[in-house]
């Protein structure tokens, strides 16, 4: 599903750099394009080998963690980063609630749990955490992610 948001990504992106406006729009634009396109294959890498170590991490110890309750200090960077993915986490929930709720069910009588991890990749808000942490990683910016999220959460949406 990776591959095909981030061709997507790149056709909106492209549609936008061709489009006509001021010129500090169309130079911002073009830019995004061009910062896309550069980092385009590492943030599929990075996003892919990410789901792929979270779906190690839960066959290794799958089970619910508890919270320590303990309080601390969280960067900006953080909270602007949980707002991000929290607001793909929620549309992704709201749109596909039953048949995430069916998987949920289907995932607990098969493991034997009564609840999904908190890091279990199939929670919205761990793909959604994911995607966005794999996104900065790439050296990608959250301004671009927001330019772009309506088409990541369309793609999600088709596929969940």
């Amino acid at each position: 599903m990776i591959a095909p948001t981030a061709q997507a990504i790149r056709e909106r992106l492209n549609v936008l750099a061709s489009q006509t406006g001021n010129v500090r729009e169309m130079y911002q634009h073009r830019d995004d394009f061009v910062a896309f396109v550069g980092q385009e294959s590492r943030w599929v890498n990075l996003t892919a080998s990410g789901w792929r170590r979270a779906l190690q991490g839960m066959q290794v110890g799958g089970s619910a963690q508890s919270l320590s309750g303990g309080l601390e200090l969280i960067d900006d960077d953080v909270v602007e980063n949980n707002i991000l993915s929290s607001r793909l986490a929620l549309v992704i929930q709201d749109k596909a609630s039953f048949e995430l709720n069916d998987l949920r069910l289907r995932m607990q009588h098969l493991e034997n749990t009564s609840e999904l991890s908190t890091k279990d990749v199939l929670r919205p808000e761990v793909l959604a955490k994911l995607l966005v942490d794999q996104w900065l990683a790439a050296g990608l910016t959250r301004a671009l992610w927001t330019k772009v999220q309506d088409v990541v959460q369309q793609q999600m949406l088709d596929v969940i």
